[in-house]
């Protein structure tokens, strides 16, 4: 469930901040928190629905309208939204599928804008979309907690304050926001792959989703570059050692001492 979790956070916190505002950060995360919340809340007393996809969505967007008529931002978003009777239509084309992964593409690209700094940029991807926490993101910058917090402070102010939008970059502009895409689907493997906890040295989750992230970018024009392929091919041909790195008792087996009859072949 922890997996299903980090996944949907991300994509969550996409779309509404795609919705929202890019400069209203903060409050697409807490409105993602708290959806994630009432599901753990509700799903151990009632058990688990069967579209939890479905579920968690409804009540982020529902979440979202209250928070939209609360602080009365229809106009600013689209006149749609003026009426209440056509908040919840207007709202559930930021939902369906294909929007929701074209937010995550515009969410990663726009974190990675050239005015922000590099490290940062990364670490607001890290803690925004793949759901680290600063204590994994400082051990993949080798950083201490509280700089990594300062630069993911830093990034969000910039965004707000230099009103940073949301969009795919063009192919010539694409160079400079590529690497660090790619830097942080692959900082975000690496952290799967060897875990900062000890007591899950492999984290299959957080490997998954950064193959499913390059995944994505293979199949966007503008990122079909030959990078984008090497990393989605280092990484599956990482991933396709997994059963052969961990012995009965949970320790690290080194790669001459791996039994190789148990790698996944179609990986590789």
């Amino acid at each position: 469930m922890s997996e299903f979790f980090r996944q949907e956070s991300g994509k969550l916190n996409s779309v509404l901040t795609k919705l929202l505002g890019i400069r209203h950060i903060d409050v697409a995360n807490d409105i993602v928190q708290d959806s994630l919340l009432k599901a753990m809340n509700y799903w151990s007393y009632k058990g688990i629905p069967e579209n939890p996809t479905a579920w968690l969505y409804k009540v982020a967007r529902n979440k979202a309208i209250d928070y939209l008529r609360r602080q009365q931002k229809f106009a600013e978003i689209s006149p749609a939204l003026q009426s209440q009777q056509g908040t919840s239509t207007e709202l559930e084309h930021f939902f369906l599928p294909q929007e929701i992964e074209d937010s995550q593409l515009r969410m990663i690209f726009a974190c990675c804008h050239p005015s922000i700094p590099e490290e940062s940029s990364i670490a607001l991807v890290l803690k925004t979309l793949c759901g680290l926490n600063v204590v994994e993101i400082a051990r993949a910058f080798l950083s201490s907690e509280d700089t990594i917090a300062k630069r993911i402070y830093r990034a969000k102010e910039k965004i707000k304050t230099e009103g940073i939008d949301l969009e795919i970059p063009t192919r010539e502009s694409l160079p400079e926001r590529l690497e660090a895409v790619l830097k942080s689907v692959y900082l975000l493997f690496n952290e799967g792959y060897n875990s900062s906890h000890p007591e899950q040295l492999i984290r299959k989750d957080l490997c998954q989703e950064a193959i499913r992230l390059a995944f994505l970018l293979t199949h966007q024009s503008t990122t079909r570059l030959p990078r984008t392929f090497a990393l989605l091919a280092l990484m599956h041909f990482q991933a396709s050692r997994f059963d052969s790195r961990i012995d009965s008792e949970g320790n690290i087996i080194l790669l001459r001492d791996q039994d190789r009859t148990t790698w996944n072949r179609p990986l590789i």
